[in-house]
């Protein structure tokens, strides 16, 4: 199968998932998948309330709408705290450095992804639910790196979701550091099944992007290779995708496979479609046929492992 060899993505997390107590009543969240990311991963841990100087323990912050504006409220001490967090994201976080995803604490008014409540200033109720002052800043700074919070990560689909994307952006960004067409050519190609499954569209559009490669200029066409590909990364994965990989790959093998194993393959897939076997379940019969025929160009596809493959063993129950 493919090499184990991957290249560390930086990942961007909260301080206070496992890495110490930081939260406003000084708890630490411990997360198991965060501690199976740490050998293959580069964490860079921040916790904007006590880096902005906020202490710990402190009293609780909160969103509020005010005058048509979302703000950083602390109840307690009557303070608000946007300019602060406003500071310390264009202070930490410049146009120079890149990370390829982040990992935040569930609806924390500062770092939560989605769900935090927002509150109405004069009635002091929950009027909406939103993101985290800190990750809204993020993404105006112009952060496109795939996102999950604590609680999200424990979900088998969203998780394998995450741990493609961010291996998939550090691969490009060791591309892009260093461009080579032969390089781009062997990732294209190596990631062809796995763009199929989420976006045939825009691997067409690859596709015919990289012909030119001889052509034109290789920054720029590489440039637009990039945008293609995370339009590809961000797309959700269907079922029905899956499925055309999972014949396609099949198909190799047609003149080898006895008819039960075909038949077996059929009744797995049909259990796929209708939601009673796993994906990995399928991959894992497929990739044995991919080692028993030595099939070269399917053991080089990433389809069968996006991400080392002890997260993969750990993270997908049969």
């Amino acid at each position: 199968m493919i090499s184990d060899e991957f290249q560390k993505p930086e990942i961007l997390i909260s301080r206070c998932l496992g890495f110490a107590s930081c939260r406003w009543n000084s708890d630490i969240i411990n997360n198991e998948w965060v501690e199976r990311l740490k050998p293959f991963v580069n964490f860079y841990h921040v916790c904007p309330e006590v880096d902005c100087g906020l202490g710990v323990p402190r009293a609780p912050l909160r969103l509020i709408r005010k005058d048509n504006l979302i703000l950083l409220f602390q109840p307690a001490s009557g303070r608000f705290f946007n300019q602060e967090f406003e500071n310390y994201v264009n202070y930490f976080f410049n146009d120079n450095f890149s990370f390829d995803g982040g990992i935040f604490c569930a609806r924390s008014p500062s770092c939560g992804l989605m769900g935090v409540k927002l509150y109405n200033h004069e009635k002091n109720i929950v009027v909406a639910k939103t993101e985290g002052l800190f990750i809204s800043l993020l993404k105006k700074k112009g952060a496109q790196f795939p996102l999950i919070d604590h609680g999200r990560i424990n979900d088998e689909n969203l998780r394998d979701k995450f741990f493609t994307a961010i291996f998939l952006f550090a691969r490009l960004k060791y591309l892009e550091k260093n461009l080579d067409a032969e390089r781009i050519i062997a990732f294209h190609s190596a990631n062809k099944l796995l763009f199929m499954a989420r976006n045939q569209t825009e691997l067409r559009k690859a596709g015919k992007l990289l012909a030119n490669l001889k052509t034109a200029s290789l920054p720029a066409i590489f440039a637009e290779y990039r945008r293609l590909v995370l339009k590809i990364i961000f797309s959700q994965p269907r079922k029905t995708a899956n499925i055309n990989v999972l014949e396609h790959i099949a198909g190799y093998f047609k003149n080898e496979l006895s008819a039960a194993e075909k038949r077996y393959f059929q009744m797995l897939l049909d259990g796929y479609r209708k939601g009673n076997v796993s994906l990995q379940s399928l991959k894992i019969l497929l990739a044995s046929w991919v080692e028993r025929y030595q099939s070269g160009y399917l053991q080089n596809q990433t389809y069968f492992q996006p991400y080392p493959r002890q997260l993969i063993e750990e993270s997908v129950s049969l």
